[in-house]
């Protein structure tokens, strides 16, 4: 056998006793032409795993929605009573253009009349309703002041005037204004004592200082209605000095000190109205 031949499997016997020697020591996974293939199956399914979790959890969050707004029922309640304030103003506001539009007559002054009666009963349920919805608050307090100018103090006055303090062109005009000045200082000092310091209203008590306005201008709405009910007798010209003198005490008793029944924490039923 030629040396060259011997050679080449002497060579192949060594090689393949390392082989057999690297097979027993080293494990399959370890070689390095068996790494490959090792990590191959199970580096795949760990992030196909990794990827189905992501988006798992894109699912799982939840869709973001405009949450609707819920309709606040203390607010909602709080417009009730002031809505009712705007209804006495606008009975006010109507009496006036009634009564100064043209040559108003007897059924004018009596349309005028009701619409102030009309505003009367406003001006005593708003009060109740906030009470009874807890919605009471300065704004509500200020702008019933501004309504109970309007409706009971511009608005008899206007009346007044023209029904029956027009005979005397200036006497009549300073005692209708009178009413609505001391009508106007009523309120604005009802509504410094029915107050804190910080404008917050507190709990009226059982008397008030000075007539209150409603009843005062309710004095001159009776008048007007009464004299309907008597055919106008009232409208002429011999009570007219009289009637002057009836709401120049009235405009006195509103800025006097004298001390009146409140009637707001009156409950209306059969009893009292009877």
């Amino acid at each position: 056998m030629p040396e060259v031949a011997v050679r080449s499997l002497l060579r192949q016997a060594v090689r393949a006793s390392r082989r057999r020697k690297c097979a027993e020591i080293t494990p399959p996974t370890s070689r390095p032409e068996n790494v490959f293939r090792a990590q191959a199956p199970t580096g795949l399914p760990r992030r196909a795993k990794l990827a189905s979790k992501a988006v798992g959890l894109r699912r799982k969050q939840p869709v973001r929605r405009r949450r609707r707004r819920r309709l606040d029922l203390k607010k909602t309640l709080f417009v009730l009573p002031n809505a009712i304030t705007l209804g006495s103003i606008f009975c006010g506001f109507n009496a006036i253009l009634i009564v100064s539009t043209g040559s108003p007559s007897g059924a004018d002054f009596y349309k005028a009349a009701m619409l102030l009666i009309f505003a009367m009963f406003f001006d005593l349920l708003d009060g109740r309703v906030a009470r009874m919805t807890k919605t009471q608050s300065a704004f509500g307090l200020q702008i019933d002041s501004l309504a109970d100018i309007v409706s009971f103090g511009v608005a008899p006055s206007v009346l007044v005037y023209k029904w029956s303090l027009y005979r005397f062109p200036t006497a009549g005009v300073l005692a209708a204004f009178m009413f609505a000045a001391c009508g106007a200082i009523r309120l604005a000092r009802f509504n410094v004592l029915s107050s804190d310091s910080s404008g917050t209203p507190i709990k009226p008590g059982k008397y008030v200082t000075g007539l209150p306005i409603p009843p005062a201008s309710g004095v001159l709405i009776t008048l007007v209605v009464a004299n309907h009910a008597v055919s106008g007798a009232l409208g002429q010209a011999q009570y007219s000095l009289l009637i002057m003198v009836v709401t120049i005490v009235l405009s006195l008793l509103m800025v006097s000190n004298v001390q009146f029944r409140s009637f707001k924490d009156l409950k209306l039923n059969t009893g009292t109205v009877l």
